[in-house]
């Protein structure tokens, strides 16, 4: 082989190389939706994805330290929340595919993520929210009061997601409707204590206090 030939294979190699590289790279980035509701009109993942999520929960509660497990039932979960061509028998317009999966398993999602978010994991916080936007009923009213406990026990975390949280505020401002006026009164205290330390926060403070003093006077 002479060196023109050695030369080109070197390089073939080694754009075979970080095509590789880039692919398990690309892989492992978790990419959350910004919008509150995706539509979408591939057909509905129900209720194969719900079968899958459960085993990957199992795979899960076995060992709950895997971060490979913990960012793969992310992932799955992420998928339920879009609008794909998925329907009940009295829906007229497409839902969330995640209102289509049994209670119990729902539940046990949520006990996932509520879970990840005490442990300060920003993609569980993210897809709460997600969750918590799509949703209605029971669902709405228990989501918010667990939002309203981390927005409480929880606002460095929250203050680190707010630039994505953003999207969904008129959304978030629901939770209010379950805010007790003196948790409502610590909540104002406690950011704006946050934005007066910090005023690489103090936006972020002020948009979450006008949400909470928006849902009191409406």
């Amino acid at each position: 082989m002479d060196s023109t030939k050695t030369i080109q294979t070197f390089f073939l190699v080694g754009y075979f190389l970080l095509g590789i590289i880039v692919h398990s790279l690309t892989a492992r980035c978790i990419v959350l939706s910004s919008a509150p509701s995706v539509i979408t009109h591939e057909e509905c993942p129900m209720p194969s994805l719900e079968k899958e999520i459960s085993k990957a929960l199992d795979k899960y509660k076995i060992n709950p330290e895997n971060k490979a497990q913990i960012r793969r039932l992310i992932v799955l979960l992420s998928k339920t929340i879009p609008t794909y061509d998925c329907r009940r028998n009295y829906d007229k317009k497409p839902i969330p595919a995640w209102w289509l999966a049994d209670d119990d398993s729902i539940a046990n999602w949520f006990a996932f993520l509520l879970d990840r978010v005490k442990r300060d994991d920003e993609l569980a916080l993210k897809l709460l929210v997600q969750f918590y936007a799509t949703s209605d009923g029971y669902f709405k009213e228990g989501l918010s009061y667990r939002l309203i406990e981390i927005f409480l026990s929880q606002p460095a975390l929250v203050l680190e997601c707010w630039t994505y949280m953003r999207v969904y505020r008129e959304k978030i401002t629901e939770f209010t409707v379950f805010l007790r006026p003196e948790d409502g009164a610590r909540m104002v205290t406690v950011y704006h204590d946050l934005g007066a330390k910090n005023k690489d926060f103090k936006q972020q403070c002020d948009e979450i206090i006008e949400i909470v003093k928006k849902g009191q006077f409406r």
